[in-house]
């Protein structure tokens, strides 16, 4: 239990039981776990705000929910990638850029575009019709981050404070993911294997670009690895649960 609740302390902003937490590498295995049980606080967020507030404030509360859940540190790591990425400068000049706590326009733009991704999804999404995607989509987008630091090498080097968690080839690590998978297979039907087909190539892509661009993944591209793969499977998933057999 220890490196579950080490990886819980590591993903959200939520107390973690025990005096201190080790941030080792067997943790990694923990993070789709993690996102699973994000994804049971959505469904009540949801279910919560659609009942008090209805469906205008419901999007906005399930959107603030995965934003204020990480402590805002994955759209910040968006943000730091889109303005790095998008300079057109050398792999130093966009690492270097990166590190700055500032926030230029494509950050910016790529907060809003994310953000909106995802409330367009909501706006189509209700626990009660689709509750397998709330799960599973939290879940899968976390797993990315361990999936990054399997099949990608550390970009900055042994200079970075996440040097230790990097794991390269150890393919069991990512064992944990055929949890959401099955969600998305099982429950989803045929619609939900072509999106979860959708978030493997939106993956493969993310990936390349960023070893293209700077050799490797960082923190912050770990992060916008999971906002864009969540915003995805979110805005695409109401595609999945809209007109469906099995929710009617």
């Amino acid at each position: 239990m220890k490196l579950f609740f080490s990886a819980w302390s590591f993903l959200t902003v939520f107390p973690c039981p025990g005096k201190s937490v080790d941030y080792e590498k067997g943790m990694v295995f923990y993070f789709p776990l993690v996102g699973l049980v994000l994804g049971i606080l959505l469904l009540g967020v949801d279910f919560l705000a659609g009942r008090v507030f209805g469906d205008s404030l419901r999007i906005g509360l399930d959107v603030l929910f995965l934003a204020w859940v990480s402590g805002g540190l994955h759209l910040d790591g968006l943000a730091d990638s889109a303005d790095g990425m998008f300079s057109h400068q050398s792999k130093d000049r966009v690492l270097e850029i990166m590190r700055d706590s500032r926030i230029g326009v494509m950050g910016v733009l790529a907060i809003v575009f994310c953000l909106g991704f995802k409330a367009v999804g909501f706006e189509s999404l209700r626990w009660d019709q689709c509750w397998w995607l709330f799960l599973a989509a939290p879940a899968l987008s976390r797993w990315t981050q361990s999936c990054g630091l399997v099949f990608l090498s550390n970009a900055r080097g042994e200079e970075s404070l996440g040097a230790l968690l990097y794991q390269s080839r150890k393919y069991r690590v990512l064992s944990l993911g055929i949890i959401p998978s099955a969600l998305f297979c099982f429950f989803g039907g045929l619609k939900g294997i072509f999106l979860l087909l959708g978030f493997m190539l939106v993956l493969i892509v993310l990936f390349r670009y960023f070893s293209s661009k700077i050799g490797g993944m960082t923190g912050d591209t770990l992060g916008a690895t999971t906002e864009i793969t969540e915003s995805f499977l979110f805005a695409f998933g109401s595609l999945a649960c809209r007109d469906s057999l099995i929710f009617n």
